[in-house]
């Protein structure tokens, strides 16, 4: 996202400014395209991931500064035997000393009930009854606090709440943990290395760290920490296993890129230059520069990351290393209002910086609706006008514009029915209630510039505009609602659709179709970029209907499976040459039946000779429109059937799920027809009336969710 945004919008070497610095990927992809970052170093541990994946270390390299720390004596053993036999556990088949991959614990429990292991000497593998063995193992470890008190010390640097906020995150590790962490701290501490392996090293503990403690859930699922509460069953994971798979997570095949720290520039070819935010108060910081842009991944208020971080300082580099981290540690809750007030305060700084563009391209993962709301009146409040925003709800991240504002577009409170009757029609589809209510912020965004004052807003601003989009969309005579089974809820609709544009997905369909007719072999990444330009902002497809449309539509090759090209079958010539047949094969049995038949270029029609019954056959080469399902012929007689490719099945059903009003429409009397069903009913021998209607709902429209396709 970001190297897209960048080089549609500046030149290689241009200079960006990333004030946060809360994402290393973000500043390490955009100097590998060829900018210039400036990456500010709020928090070490940040800074030091960064460092380490600009060096780009080779595998050996990381192996080799591991084995540096693993070699190092603890009493009469090695680092590696001492943890070894702190996890070790016998297995319940063979009885051999194995590795397990962890403890199975439920939450204030003295003991883990299970254990996870899979024997290489037997096999035997699974979910096991922790053994006597591993009870005395645990028990001897807990009943010394010195460890503990040892990872307090190296992170206090004072203050009672901070005190708490370091007994909090403490708790989040059992005592079998901590002794191992600090254990391998202490050692850390007398251990000679180059400067570039302690680095590698020191990123490297860092995965230690992390998987050192009780927030695991088990069994495991997808599950952000955003605050320190530990599951109520949860895996204590094995730190040997840890250490012995570092190299391969913190394998990185891209390109090494330059490092320096400021006031040394990266190079003009691109690079990376640390700098500490206090040095924008300095007016020559940019001297003989012009900054272009600035570049941000707005982070959602995090307790869980921010106070583990200050943490993990603490034990790598000691009190000196918490130091930029107090603050979290001072504070627990973080509140959209607070949110707004911390991103002004950073941004306001990079606002006036000399030279700089007014221009800012920011991502905000984890989006929530309120935070959403509080970035964009930080921002505002600072100077930065927004001008534009893309979401998909399924990937939960919305991209951000902003530029300075012209003297004319800063507006009063937005026409909220126009904002909502705005989105829904440029969408021509059912909304959820919070994309609706994006697009009110987004409005009410608009309205802010650098001479708002934050202050005159309070913490309730969010939960009116909330209320105001709700009071209308439940007024009946401007909104309806649709059930829906999706997590989103209800989904909205116009009481009075006139002018709304027809449904987003039938446009990125017919989109996706013509793409690949005239670009053969397009990566998932291409193709997803040009529909996106093609529909930008609130029109924004979700990234499913783009996969659902090219399963409908496209093969890949055995040789580039990430590569989309047509499907003979659906290039224009094949699906004309289908229809010419399909309706010939139509007029032939209306004939055999007795019926009168009638046909032009997307429709066969039977009629009985009595006009007694009429049968409507309507042609699509697409999936089925809204449009010809909701003007259906209508007459106790008239069966309305729509024959279309086999292939559109699972597109029609996402497109189904997806719009109740396509749904209805279906169901109200439709029958369904593939191409390649209605070829094996007319080849059937001795064919009927009677038989043919009998036959004629035998393979309808199946729906399995579209493969989640990599993008590599």
């Amino acid at each position: 996202m970001v190297r897209s945004w960048l080089n549609a919008s500046y030149a290689k070497g241009s200079l960006i400014i990333d004030p946060l610095g809360a994402n290393p990927m973000a500043a390490l992809e955009a100097a590998r395209e060829g900018f210039r970052v400036f990456f500010s170093r709020n928090n070490p541990i940040l800074w030091l991931i960064l460092e380490v994946m600009a060096l780009s270390p080779e595998k050996e390299s990381i192996k080799t500064a591991v084995n540096q720390l693993l070699i190092s004596r603890i009493g009469e053993e090695t680092l590696e035997s001492h943890i070894k036999s702190l996890y070790a556990t016998p297995c319940a088949g063979c009885g051999c000393m194995i590795q397990p991959i962890g403890f199975i614990w439920k939450k204030d429990s003295e003991l883990p009930h299970s254990r996870i292991y899979s024997c290489p000497n037997c096999g035997d593998e699974g979910k096991r009854n922790i053994s006597q063995h591993d009870i005395e193992i645990i028990s001897g470890i807990g009943i010394s606090g010195l460890h503990r008190k040892r990872a307090f010390q190296r992170v206090l640097q004072g203050g009672e709440y901070e005190q708490e906020s370091i007994e909090t995150a403490l708790d989040c590790y059992l005592p079998r943990a901590i002794y191992t962490v600090m254990t391998i701290v202490n050692t850390l501490d007398r251990l000679s290395m180059e400067k570039e392996q302690k680095r590698i090293l020191l990123a490297a503990l860092l995965t230690v760290f992390d998987e050192a403690s009780s927030l695991w859930h088990w069994p495991e699922k997808k599950h952000r920490h955003l605050i320190l509460n530990i599951p109520s069953q949860f895996i204590e994971k094995n730190l040997w296993l840890s250490l012995e798979n570092i190299p391969e997570t913190w394998l990185n095949n891209g390109d090494p890129v330059p490092v320096s720290y400021w006031p040394n520039m990266p190079p003009q070819g691109g690079g990376i230059c640390f700098y500490n935010r206090r040095l924008l108060d300095e007016k020559n910081f940019f001297s003989g520069l012009s900054a272009d842009a600035a570049v941000c991944v707005f982070p959602r208020p995090n307790q869980a990351f921010w106070t583990l971080s200050a943490l993990w300082s603490g034990w790598l580099w000691g009190k000196k290393g918490v130091h930029p981290m107090r603050s979290a540690l001072a504070r627990r809750r973080y509140d959209w209002y607070w949110f707004a007030q911390a991103i002004q305060a950073t941004m306001e700084d990079v606002y006036t910086l000399p030279g700089l563009e007014k221009k800012m391209f920011g991502i905000f993962p984890q989006a929530a609706a309120n935070y959403y709301l509080g970035l964009l009146l930080g921002a505002g409040c600072s100077g930065f006008h927004y001008s534009g925003s893309a979401f998909r709800e399924s990937r939960d991240t919305i991209q951000i514009h902003w530029r300075e504002a012209g003297s004319k577009e800063i507006q009063n409170s937005p026409d909220w029915q126009m904002v909502i009757s705005d989105y829904l029609s440029i969408r021509g589809e059912p909304a959820p209630f919070n994309d609706i209510l994006l697009q009110g912020i987004n409005a009410f965004a608009s309205g802010i510039d650098k001479d708002t004052d934050l202050d005159k807003f309070d913490d309730g601003l969010f939960k009116q505009i909330q209320e105001k989009i709700s009071s209308l969309l439940h007024s009946e005579h401007f909104a309806v609602s649709f059930p829906s089974s999706s997590a989103g809820g209800s989904l909205w609709w116009l009481t009075d659709p006139s002018g709304s544009a027809k449904p987003l997905s039938e446009r990125v369909e017919i989109q996706i179709r013509d793409f690949l007719n005239f670009s053969e072999n397009s990566s998932l990444y291409d193709i997803d970029r040009q529909i996106c330009e093609k529909f930008p902002g609130p029109a924004t497809p979700s990234r499913e209907l783009v996969i659902s449309c090219l399963e409908s539509y496209s093969d890949t090759s055995i040789n580039t499976p990430s590569y989309y090209s047509l499907r003979r079958e659906d290039l224009p010539e094949s699906r004309q040459k289908d229809l010419d047949e399909l309706k010939e094969i139509l007029t032939q049995c209306g004939k055999k039946f007795g019926m009168r038949v009638m046909k032009n270029e997307l429709y066969v029609t039977w009629q009985g000779i009595k006009g007694d019954i009429v049968y409507s056959y309507v042609f699509s080469i697409e999936s089925p429109k809204l449009e010809t399902l909701q003007s259906a012929r209508t007459g106790a007689r008239v069966v309305n059937v729509m024959v279309f490719p086999g292939s559109r099945s699972g597109l029609f059903k996402y497109r189904m799920r997806n719009d109740p009003r396509l749904s209805a429409a279906a169901e109200d009397g439709w029958h369904f027809l593939k191409f390649r069903y209605l070829r094996r009913m007319a080849a059937r021998d001795n064919l009927t009336l009677s038989m043919w209607e009998e036959l004629l709902d035998g393979d309808p429209p199946l729906w399995d969710s579209p493969t989640q396709i990599q993008l590599l």
